[in-house]
């Protein structure tokens, strides 16, 4: 559960729940505060091995005289050799969820008392309203950081219309299982019990070589008495993560292109001209040969080309959003057999390779018979056939499906319309 010292910007918002640090966490039920050392002055602290005791801080003399008081009436605290103007209560073994209701059920009912029973001015018990305020927030949160991973990893899997939704399902569903598994059974990955909650690209990296080892341990390692034993068989587990971390990679970098495409009034060629300027951070951690030498010839170029695969698939999700997920010519709106057609091939203009008026979003068919210049479109968008194709005229699937279609113009998308230098250049290329 990430926390740090309360001084921390927008603590909350960034994920930092409680007052804390990496060994310990602190939650309080009344006000007053140690600015100095940014602790509360009434806390039940947990640590990282899962002990929990109940600590009482005054840094000033009134503080510290009043809790002298109130320790006294409670009972059963000590005073920590090395630590001034403190007390503590402690509470057996590790499992701080049952210390804690012990604590609630034994402990803070008495504090409650004495307090209302000597009025003061530096505690009082946290209204009902500020810790629902404060619980709502921290649950907006988390919510938000969770849906980072949680809600979109899985649409960008199935928006990849290459995995396919059953396969992302189950990539889901064994990072859902893993966390539970790591927190329980793995001393170097304990605290990463929510494994949507990871952000870092580099700790994905590290767990995946872990995951991957401890897979081939089987048995002997910390899938040894795990829920679904065919997830780690089939290394479902490793997949996952491997997938997890393109995600983490790749869904940033789009949003970047996402804010660039939806500016108002951007033009076309200054938008592929941005979009390519575009770095992908972590771009080496998408290629799995970890002997490549990056600052050669041979590593750029993998760089570029890999980096140029996910700029293809950007092309795509940009197509189908300005023709609303159809066919241009038939309008058929279903989006795994829908085509990102460049109309100048992709090696043949490299400034308009992202350029959303040197695309068309069709269908397979119609896809592969523009590609091949069989079919182009006129100055007015409507279809026009290669005399190449005359042969054909005959069969009747081809009436249906292309001469149905001749002189009629295509859907247009709701913004950047093809542009007709681009189409002149691809009619050029046409068979006569």
């Amino acid at each position: 559960m990430p926390r740090i010292k309360s001084q921390k910007h927008k603590k909350i918002e960034n994920g930092y729940y409680f007052i804390g640090a990496d060994g310990y966490l602190q939650t309080t039920f009344w006000s007053g505060r140690n600015n100095k050392e940014k602790i509360y002055n009434i806390a039940f602290v947990i640590l990282a091995d899962g002990s929990s005791y109940l600590e009482l801080a005054g840094e000033t003399e009134g503080k510290y005289q009043y809790l002298d008081l109130l320790q006294n009436a409670v009972g059963e605290f000590r005073v920590p050799s090395n630590r001034k103007r403190r007390w503590i209560r402690d509470f057996k073994g590790e499992n701080y969820i049952a210390n804690l209701d012990l604590f609630l059920r034994d402990v803070k009912p008495k504090i409650d008392d004495f307090l209302q029973a000597n009025p003061n001015e530096y505690f009082q018990a946290l209204e009902k309203e500020d810790c629902q305020k404060y619980i709502g927030r921290v649950a907006d949160a988390f919510r938000d950081r969770k849906g980072v991973g949680r809600d979109q990893y899985p649409q960008y899997m199935d928006e990849q219309n290459a995995e396919g939704s059953n396969k992302a399902s189950s990539y889901v569903r064994a990072l859902e299982l893993l966390g539970p598994i790591l927190a329980k059974r793995s001393a170097k990955f304990s605290k990463y019990s929510d494994v949507f909650a990871i952000q870092s690209v580099q700790l994905i990296d590290e767990l995946y070589e872990y995951i991957l080892e401890q897979q081939n341990l089987g048995d002997d390692g910390i899938f040894e008495t795990a829920y679904k034993p065919s997830y780690w068989r089939s290394r479902f587990y490793s997949a996952a993560l491997k997938s997890y971390k393109k995600f983490l990679i790749l869904h940033p970098y789009e949003q970047r292109l996402w804010d660039l495409y939806n500016e108002p009034d951007v033009q076309p060629a200054e938008l592929s001209k941005r979009m390519e300027a575009a770095e992908v951070d972590s771009l080496e951690s998408l290629i799995d040969d970890r002997d490549i030498d990056f600052s050669t010839k041979e590593g750029k170029e993998v760089l570029r080309e890999t980096k140029a695969r996910v700029n293809q698939g950007f092309f795509r999700k940009m197509l189908l959003d300005t023709y609303e997920t159809q066919c241009c010519v038939s309008g058929l709106n279903i989006p795994e057999v829908l085509r990102a057609s460049h109309i100048v091939a992709w090696s043949d203009d490299e400034e308009n390779r992202l350029n959303p008026t040197n695309g068309l979003c069709l269908s397979a068919t119609y896809d592969a018979a523009f590609d091949r210049h069989l079919i182009s479109f006129d100055e007015d968008y409507r279809m026009i056939f290669s005399p190449a194709l005359k042969e054909f005229y005959s069969n009747d699937a081809f009436k249906t499906q292309f001469l149905a279609f001749e002189g009629k113009q295509i859907s247009k998308p709701k913004r950047f319309c093809p542009d007709q230098e681009f189409l002149q250049k691809h009619r050029d290329k046409m068979p006569f």
